[in-house]
């Protein structure tokens, strides 16, 4: 799969992520927190009027009220170049800051860290009451990720909605690190 047959190229907010050289996305086995972030708001937020899903259902970033969602002791300086694109996905809860309110920009963005992105997102738009609690506890637990684990339950919304696969048939992957191609996938389903 190419980006190219997933997303327009020619949308002006997907080209100018290109363009602006934030991601040479194709040739990335692996994205860090930043490039996360930079890709789900250019996906998500930075062409409003033309997301369905933004519309329906998000609200302005600072609005949600989800974990850790503040950068006032970060490390994520001004001059960052995804410094804009972090505020946006952390003040919208999609991305977390860590218990230290840390940001972390160049670490790898992993399984956990993309099932949990996914499960907000669900949250927001399917606004079902058991739905961030559904699996915990219950169900087959995989080698990696046992059902008492805080991410099990994103883990398993995010593959009853089809958005993510296991690694293998009791292998889920938690700690692999996902490419660009997984979350755009994911954000286009």
């Amino acid at each position: 799969t190419t980006v190219e047959e997933l997303i327009p190229l020619t949308n002006p907010h997907i080209s100018r992520l290109f363009n602006d050289n934030y991601l040479e996305i194709e040739s990335k086995a692996e994205i860090n927190r930043s490039e996360t972030a930079a890709l789900v708001t250019v996906l998500l937020f930075d062409d409003p009027g033309q997301s369905e899903l933004f519309n329906a259902y998000f609200q302005p970033p600072g609005q949600f009220q989800s974990g850790n969602t503040s950068l006032a002791q970060s490390d994520v300086p001004d001059s960052h170049w995804a410094n804009d694109a972090i505020h946006s996905a952390v003040g919208s809860g999609i991305l977390e800051l860590d218990a230290d309110n840390l940001f972390r920009p160049e670490q790898p963005f992993t399984r956990l860290g993309f099932v949990y992105m996914l499960q907000e997102l669900l949250l927001t738009i399917v606004k079902e009451p058991d739905l961030g609690s559904r699996y915990f506890g219950r169900g087959e637990s995989f080698s990696d990720l046992n059902s008492s684990h805080w991410a099990y339950n994103a883990a398993r919304l995010a593959m009853d909605y089809g958005l993510v696969q296991p690694l293998g048939p009791s292998v889920f992957g938690i700690n692999e690190n996902v490419s660009a191609i997984d979350v755009i996938e994911a954000l286009e389903s």
